[in-house]
């Protein structure tokens, strides 16, 4: 898939509303990323879209070890429900 400007500022601003809903690769070092990834920003030249993280490895990507992309994301609030369960399961046993 071709880079348009809109894709390209997502990935310049580590845009992290559009994780799980696009990937790029690296051409020069074969890595893809999600959109937020922190590591530094790769010339516009070398970057291909991808609309999943399956497509990326098809082509031979392989994640990158900082952002993981393979990884499933989970919002603050369900990591916040999950604690107070496994919180109040404790009390309850003491």
């Amino acid at each position: 898939m071709e880079i348009t400007d809109e894709t390209w500022e997502i990935i310049k601003n580590n845009d992290k509303n559009f994780d799980n809903k696009l990937w790029y690769g690296v051409a020069t070092t074969k890595i893809f990323c999600r959109p937020s990834c922190v590591s530094r920003l790769p010339k516009r030249e070398n970057v291909s879209i991808f609309q999943a993280a399956e497509q990326a490895l098809e082509e031979g990507y392989r994640p990158c070890k900082r952002c993981r992309p393979m990884d499933k994301i989970v919002p603050n609030e369900v990591w916040v429900e999950e604690i107070d369960l496994l919180l109040k399961i404790i009390m309850m046993r003491t």
